[in-house]
């Protein structure tokens, strides 16, 4: 069964190669449907794409810009990204490339590029065909999540199915973090320091990362 790698929230991998001592070995793309519920009340729906590279070598105390372009070139996202570990190998990658609201994401060829510390430049292509009806149409299944108490502890009732919950402070400090089909539970200090919760849910049959944030009034 393929498993998501939650650690940078989503992955990947398709083969590909260019000169010289350092390789882009895997780049892969993976669809995203994010919902995201406010403190307002407001909640909107945004279409996104998750982007994870393994390349040999990855310097785990390096940074590294990764870009990313749709191929009408209409949306271009770069980030300064550090690696991250899964298993015994480095990868960098984004999980957060959105598109604005009701805007689709586009079939066809995606264009890659990662820059090196030393300013070295690796691109590569691939063809990208999402399908996002069916998660799209689910979305509205998803509503906020809330709090409640239960004896001295604060408990989070969750989704049905399994889901990855990470709750962070308002620093985006990870706080707690568990997978589970379950209600969970945290301590009060936890609780009172919490200012959001990110759900992430992979779907076997489709390929598509759902991901739910709820902000909570601190």
């Amino acid at each position: 069964m393929r498993r998501p790698i939650y650690a940078l929230l989503l992955l990947l991998l398709l083969i590909g190669c260019t000169r010289g001592s350092f390789a882009l070995e895997k780049v892969s793309l993976y669809p995203t449907v994010v919902v995201t519920h406010q403190t307002s009340g407001t909640s909107y729906i945004n279409e996104g794409v998750a982007l994870v590279i393994l390349g040999a070598p990855f310097q785990e105390d390096k940074q590294y810009q990764i870009s990313l372009t749709s191929p009408s070139g209409d949306f271009v996202w770069e980030k300064m990204v550090k690696p991250f570990k899964a298993g015994d190998l480095l990868y960098v990658g984004a999980s957060d490339l959105l598109l604005p609201p009701a805007v689709s994401l586009e079939k066809g060829r995606w264009h890659v590029e990662l820059f090196l510390p030393d300013g070295k430049k690796h691109s590569e292509e691939l063809t990208f065909s999402p399908s996002l009806e069916s998660a799209m149409t689910k979305a509205s299944l998803w509503p906020p999540l809330e709090w409640e108490k239960v004896e001295e502890q604060w408990r989070v009732k969750g989704y049905e199915g399994l889901w990855h919950y990470s709750l962070y402070s308002a620093g985006n400090r990870l706080l707690f973090s568990k997978e589970t089909s379950k209600a969970f539970s945290v301590n009060p200090e936890v609780k009172a320091e919490s200012a959001y919760i990110v759900a992430l849910h992979f779907d076997e049959a489709t390929g598509v990362y759902t991901i739910v944030r709820t902000y909570f009034v601190i």
